[in-house]
């Protein structure tokens, strides 16, 4: 029996992980409505442009890969996942997310029937069918909650593991925002009515992979040492910045009244981080000093209580010169980060202007994100002064 498919081998011109099929006839359609379909098959790419899905592109036969992804973002920033609705489709959609967010890609999930894939559909419902269901597709992440939700078994110990395997998709989330949503959002697919429980178990998850935590609130309240051990209050590696110019405060509290306190408070975007640094500041401008049992006490609620009891247990920067220096050379590159963040969004909103033909603010948007990458560069220079 001949294979459906037939690869073609690579060569230095032809690499099959840096290239997508379709592209060329596609790049006109996705430059203009900043937004690309991807599928994964070619047929099914074909049928779409076949259907009026002119935006369509495929991998060329391999998984899709950083490099694809890269070459996506000169077309787009919005990507529609269609892949075919199977256990492979699943699974391919789940190792796409870190890539596209990597790349800053919004993306979302077209959920086709089991058994389907983008032709197949087409064939059966027709392109008005199909431009329904890419109106309604939902988030990427919302999709894989979804999926894993539906997924899972009845006993506790899988649906403990199921919600351990969504962590590390959490950590890519980089909106403090986005984060506490999708927490809601597992909480009710799981009927979890605690947050809190669901948030414990995301954590354990991102320390182990994504496998689950026999004892959650344990594992978490602990103070560990190796790969167990607690390091950051929320989900994101980007906060690793914040938790450790923060924690150079707690060393020194001292340094509560001086300039680089009221510059990192305006910088904190976690809101656990955020309710720490009003509590100790308060406490500081009271007291003098700060009282560890009575800080832990007053945040006892908190959900980076083990964090802070672990970070006030151990005194990292024993000199106040060099708390002063990781203060002074660390608030610029959070505030690069910052700013960073916001780029991506201004780019999308002078997408959008040019769109619909408002070349005005088009032009006043681009002028203020040149403005703020030039700040980002000179806070780094800065920085390393």
């Amino acid at each position: 029996e001949e294979p459906k498919y037939v690869n073609s081998p690579e060569s230095a011109l032809y690499k099959k992980g840096e290239l997508l099929f379709g592209l060329h006839q596609a790049r006109i359609e996705m430059r203009r409505n900043g937004w690309a379909i991807l599928c994964e098959g070619n047929f099914d790419l074909v049928a779409l442009h076949q259907a009026g899905f002119r935006n369509a592109v495929a991998p060329l036969g391999t998984a899709f890969t950083e490099a694809q992804a890269r070459l996506l973002r000169r077309f787009a920033q919005r990507v529609t996942l269609m892949f075919d609705g199977d256990a492979a489709g699943a699974k391919a959609v789940r190792a796409a997310y870190p890539l596209l967010r990597g790349e800053e890609l919004a993306a979302r999930v077209v959920a086709l029937p089991d058994g389907a894939d983008p032709d197949s559909f087409l064939r059966a419902h027709g392109s008005e069918a199909l431009q329904k269901m890419v109106d309604a597709a939902s988030g990427i992440v919302e999709h894989l909650i979804d999926v894993t939700a539906l997924g899972v078994g009845g006993s506790a110990s899988e649906r403990a593991a199921a919600i351990a395997s969504l962590g590390p998709i959490l950590v890519a989330a980089a909106n403090p925002v986005e984060i506490e949503l999708y927490i809601e959002r597992i909480a009710q697919r799981f009927s979890i009515h605690d947050p809190k429980v669901v948030r414990e178990q995301l954590r354990h998850g991102v320390r182990t992979g994504g496998k689950p935590a026999a004892n959650p609130a344990a594992a978490t309240t602990k103070v560990a040492s190796g790969p167990e051990r607690v390091k950051l209050p929320q989900l994101q590696s980007e906060l690793q910045l914040q938790s450790k110019l923060l924690g150079a405060l707690l060393d020194k509290s001292e340094l509560f009244r001086s300039e680089y306190a009221e510059n990192l408070k305006e910088l904190l975007t976690a809101a656990d981080l955020q309710a720490i640094f009003s509590a100790a500041a308060a406490q500081v401008a009271e007291r003098g000093t700060l009282d560890a049992p009575r800080l832990l006490a007053q945040l006892g609620e908190n959900s980076a209580i083990a964090w802070l009891r672990e970070r006030l247990s151990i005194e990292t920067y024993s000199d106040q010169a060099e708390a002063h220096e990781v203060l002074r050379k660390g608030i610029p590159l959070l505030a690069k980060q910052n700013i960073e963040r916001e780029l991506p969004q201004l780019a999308q909103q002078i997408q959008a202007a040019r769109q619909r033909g408002d070349e005005t603010e088009a032009i006043r948007l681009t002028r203020q994100r040149q403005e703020l990458a030039l700040h980002a560069h000179q806070l780094v220079k800065g920085a390393k002064r």
